[in-house]
């Protein structure tokens, strides 16, 4: 049976998934849920993922839900022994799961674009929400000085986090010339084949939620 994909391509948790699929190089199917069009509600659907939502992985008879629990699954399943993306060494490995950790208690709580998108939010109405990211990725700003990655060559932390940081430069207009650590550490990952490569990066991709974002430029 193999691994089926339920994605849809502008959604950045999907792009997580995506990128570590490609990174491993495994073959898979994939199955559009368009969330604009409200498949995602279908019973269709909602019989693969209760939840429905994506990114969803059904792997044989097993099922994955949440973007991280899906790049921590194919780690666990298919990088071990081929292409780790955990770092060998103890401190590193230390390294990368606090990122990750991080990103879920810290970074991922003070998200606004969902908000500003489709919640009606405005600049005023998300003032303090916005002063709380911009302090959140003041802190990543300096973690990521002088570095290509979060840790080491390349890690799963890398995977987890890009897609965050790449939507605040893309949807709400972050300046680069204040995060240039920040900016610097997206420009390089966006060249990585396995993240260019993605269809988020294509026709039908990141450019149906920056034509919905145009007014929502909250952080410029």
């Amino acid at each position: 049976m193999g691994i089926t994909f339920y994605t849809f391509y502008p959604s950045d948790n999907c792009l997580r998934a995506e990128m570590v699929l490609r990174e491993l190089d495994l073959e898979y199917e994939v199955e559009v849920v368009d969330l604009l069009k409200g498949h995602h509600k279908q019973d269709d659907y909602g019989s693969v993922n209760w939840r429905k939502q994506v990114p969803c992985l059904k792997d044989d008879d097993s099922v994955i839900i949440e973007s991280v629990a899906c790049v921590m699954y194919l780690q666990q399943v298919y990088g071990v022994g081929k292409k780790s993306l955990l770092p060998a060494s103890k401190k590193e490995l230390g390294e990368c799961l606090s990122y990750i950790a991080q990103y879920h208690e810290k970074l991922n709580p003070k998200a606004i674009a969902g908000t500003a998108l489709f919640g009606g939010g405005t600049k005023d109405s998300l003032a303090t929400r916005i002063e709380q990211l911009k302090k959140e990725l003041d802190v990543w700003e300096k973690i990521l000085d002088g570095k290509d990655y979060l840790v080491g060559e390349i890690s799963l932390a890398d995977f987890v986090l890009f897609p965050f940081f790449n939507s605040q430069f893309l949807l709400l207009k972050l300046p680069a010339e204040q995060y240039p650590n920040l900016f610097r550490y997206v420009s390089n990952m966006r060249e990585r084949p396995s993240v260019k490569e993605c269809r988020y990066f294509g026709e039908g991709g990141s450019e149906v939620f920056e034509a919905l974002a145009k007014g929502v430029e909250f952080l410029a």
